[in-house]
């Protein structure tokens, strides 16, 4: 391993740098200019014919890009159990808007909230169930993978599932998760690794990283 020399330091804040040798106080002043100043003890005493570096690639806001196209409508369905929170089912909305998922079955009785779904209060369609179980057993009937998402016994990790293309993603309720029942009617389960406390993820955080993971897999529909 080479042996770093002692040379000139310059040390970099917003607007300006100052530039420091060993032993002295500092001097100089500028605009966002970079030197180097660190060099290996093989080179010491070279002359680098490099370039000085940009610090920083130049990036600006853009709000509100537009949206990527898919080739194709996302075969991906958001069934969940009877949510406790108005606000987690909108959140949930605002969620399948962005994903272009564009159905959520919901088993319960609580309203989307516009101003919390935004524009995916008009783009999704939430349909009301009184349970779960018969319409997951539809959904596998007519192709649909159904895969839960939950602790459970055999579940597997989103690390390493795959996705079929043609699924449904079965949400548990806030406080009581998945029922026995629904668990019955599922083709799997996944969880997500809890790496501190609480235990478990939000309904709302856990279903979005479950769907980003879908997406990713399938990009384009």
């Amino acid at each position: 391993m080479q042996k770093l020399s002692r040379c000139p330091i310059m040390l970099v804040v917003p607007g300006s740098w100052l530039f420091l040798t060993p032993g002295s106080k500092f001097f100089g002043s500028g605009l966002w200019s970079v030197k180097q100043c660190v060099v290996g003890k093989a080179n010491h005493g070279r002359k680098s014919n490099a370039e000085p570096r940009e610090l920083m690639a130049r990036f600006e806001h853009v709000r509100h890009k537009p949206p990527r196209t898919l080739e194709q409508p996302r075969p991906l369905l958001l069934a969940c159990a009877p949510l406790r929170s108005s606000v987690n089912l909108s959140r949930l909305v605002r969620l399948a808007g962005c994903s272009g998922v564009a159905k959520i079955i919901h088993a319960g009785s609580r309203k989307v909230d516009p101003n919390i779904a935004r524009d995916a209060a008009e783009t999704v369609e939430v349909v009301t169930k009184r349970s779960l179980p018969p319409v997951l057993q539809r959904y596998r009937k007519s192709g649909f993978q159904c895969v839960g998402l939950e602790q459970t016994t055999g579940s597997q990790s989103l690390y390493d599932f795959q996705f079929d293309r043609q699924s449904v993603l079965v949400i548990g309720a806030e406080r009581e998760g998945l029922s026995q029942e629904v668990l019955d009617c599922l083709d799997a389960v996944v969880e997500i690794p809890v790496f501190g406390q609480p235990a478990s993820y939000n309904v709302v955080t856990a279903t979005t990283m479950a769907v980003y993971e879908y997406c990713r897999q399938f990009p384009d529909g």
